[in-house]
């Protein structure tokens, strides 16, 4: 049994029956900006995502013309996250992937993601409410927002948005197997 204790300096933390500290679930971080290298010569497609506790709306948009490419609504879980995937990869290979940041309901997404090679971005939400209210588009949609995401990320640029990565031990575990497949190639 886990009680929540407001007692901690860092917020909402949970603790067992003894009283011991238990590390959060946080296995993503916010890193720096995309960098450089990643800049192709390919047409470059940013996937806005809308995130909800059951579905996620996806809408990807050229980054060079802010058009609209394709949309897709999916099923949270492993599944509609493969399949998600799987999509994307057939629009180009150049792409990034912009969530709103609440991680509270992108979390799933944004760890599989990042697990797959992904380039994730987090758009803050002041940001998107700035874009939602300057938008041209009335109304309130799982469509709507996820295009929002996806122009506001074009807008500010998607190099200069903060990058999801992983964190602690997960990033841990990722540096032995990539070192350990630089050593048995070797």
């Amino acid at each position: 049994m886990l009680l929540l204790c407001r007692s901690s300096p860092v917020g909402d933390v949970r603790r067992d029956l003894i009283g011991a500290w238990q590390r959060p679930k946080q296995a993503l971080s916010a890193g720096c900006p995309l960098l450089a290298k990643w800049k192709g010569t390919g047409r470059m497609i940013v996937l806005g995502a809308d995130t909800h506790k059951s579905s996620h709306t996806i809408a990807a948009v050229d980054a060079a013309t802010g058009q609209v490419l394709a949309e897709k609504t999916i099923v949270v879980g492993a599944r509609g996250f493969g399949a998600l995937v799987l999509w994307a990869r057939g629009l180009g290979s150049e792409r990034a992937w912009a969530l709103e940041d609440c991680r509270h309901v992108s979390g799933a997404l944004e760890r599989f993601l990042v697990a797959r090679g992904e380039r994730v971005v987090r758009v803050s939400t002041r940001l998107m409410a700035s874009s939602r209210r300057s938008r041209r588009e009335r109304g309130k949609s799982d469509r709507i927002d996820a295009l929002s995401i996806a122009r506001a990320a074009v807008a500010e640029g998607v190099q200069t948005l903060p990058t999801a990565a992983l964190a602690g031990p997960e990033l841990d575990v990722r540096l032995l197997v990539d070192h350990r497949g630089v050593v048995v190639a070797a």
